[in-house]
């Protein structure tokens, strides 16, 4: 199953503090057993260590988090198409709406994860919040009920 996540969902991960930091911490320890593509962009990367740096977060523990997430996921392109499809989309955000052009371009992405539903109204892919992806498709995976 290929699964984009936004950016939110990285800094869930490493902020204990962060509502969704248990689901989303689930989803990253789910690809160990389970069929999952998680796809992010380079610009989730970057937003995500610029954040976590100016929270004191250590160089060194940020650093170490994204080779992990470099090993395990693939990136979409924030190219020149997805950045004029995000413009031409006219979201009320723009991050938002590159991260979504990203995931349609990326193709066959079969849902985005984010904290921010509302944010992603106009999609074309499902959407969903980390707590919501864990509930049907992790524990479905896993043979859950």
């Amino acid at each position: 199953m290929r699964v984009f996540l936004d950016t939110n969902v990285l800094l869930d991960v490493l902020d204990a503090y962060r509502p969704f930091h248990a689901e989303s911490t689930r989803i990253f320890k789910a690809v160990e057993t389970q069929p999952l593509d998680l796809v992010l962009t380079g610009l989730s990367l970057v937003n995500t260590e610029y954040i976590l740096r100016r929270q004191g977060v250590p160089k060194q523990k940020l650093r170490a988090f994204l080779a992990t997430l470099c090993s395990f996921c693939t990136t979409a392109s924030t190219d020149l198409p997805q950045l004029e499809g995000a413009i031409s989309a006219d979201w009320p955000d723009f991050e938002d709406a590159v991260q979504y052009h990203a995931a349609l371009t990326y193709g066959r992405v079969q849902v985005i994860v984010t904290n921010d539903v509302p944010g992603f109204k106009e999609s074309r892919i499902p959407v969903m919040t980390p707590g919501e992806f864990a509930l049907k498709y992790i524990d479905a995976l896993e043979g859950r009920p």
